[in-house]
């Protein structure tokens, strides 16, 4: 039986995919690098250093290091946040659902704790989760497993006795190769991606599909 649920963060709580695009394109451009759409989708559901790790790695930039660019980025976002984030539709409802019927909800993003806090003010979330783990704990973000297996530790459960609710292909092959149950609400960069079938389910992210998901846990989850 499942016991306790994991949400991930950007996609899943707040529509803050694009924020995020908006922010490292302004803080490349800057830089006289223009960040093409492709190229972020290249990188989407890594964390902020491995993304600008990955373009320092292909490119030169003078006069800025990669820890400026990080800073920059998450500085710009935070700000997008507050002044525009807003609540994935539905998602309260599942996080009310989740919050009655599992002994524990836990938070696993890549984002750093300085984003993740910004994000539970604005939504005014902070109150649904009992374990909220970043990548910036990890030596590896998204896709390797480290953030889920950090919250299974802090959950203390077993891998069995959990469910994980993702966004992005890297999000799912996160949470799939720390062998959790991994249930996909893609976000509208990746409603195409049909390698989202590693996922145990798939649910219709272009309308509210709040009431599938709540019948989905309820289901297969919860009996």
């Amino acid at each position: 039986m499942i016991k306790k649920i994991i949400f991930d963060m950007d996609g899943i709580l707040i529509d803050s995919v694009p924020l995020w695009r908006r922010a490292k394109k302004e803080v490349f451009d800057d830089l006289n690098f223009e960040l093409t759409e492709k190229q972020q989708n290249e990188t989407m559901g890594y964390s902020i250093e491995e993304t600008v790790a990955h373009w320092f790695s292909l490119n030169s930039f003078d006069n800025v290091s990669q820890r400026e660019v990080v800073e920059k980025i998450q500085s710009r976002v935070i700000e997008l946040i507050k002044k525009e984030g807003k609540m994935i539709l539905g998602i309260e409802d599942v996080l009310k659902f989740a919050n009655n019927n599992f002994s524990q909800i836990g938070l696993a993003s890549s984002s750093s704790y300085m984003v993740i806090d910004a994000i539970l003010e604005k939504l005014n979330f902070k109150k649904y989760f009992q374990v909220v783990c970043s990548a910036q704990d990890e030596e590896f973000g998204k896709p390797h497993p480290a953030v889920y297996i950090a919250a299974l530790r802090k959950l203390k459960i077993k891998y069995h006795e959990c469910v994980v609710i993702e966004d992005s292909l890297q999000g799912v092959l996160s949470a799939k190769s720390a062998k959790i149950k991994c249930l996909a609400i893609p976000n509208k960069y990746c409603r195409n991606d049909n390698r989202l079938i590693i996922a145990d389910y798939v649910f219709d992210s272009s309308k509210n599909c709040s009431f599938e998901v709540i019948k989905y846990l309820e289901k297969e989850c919860l009996n």
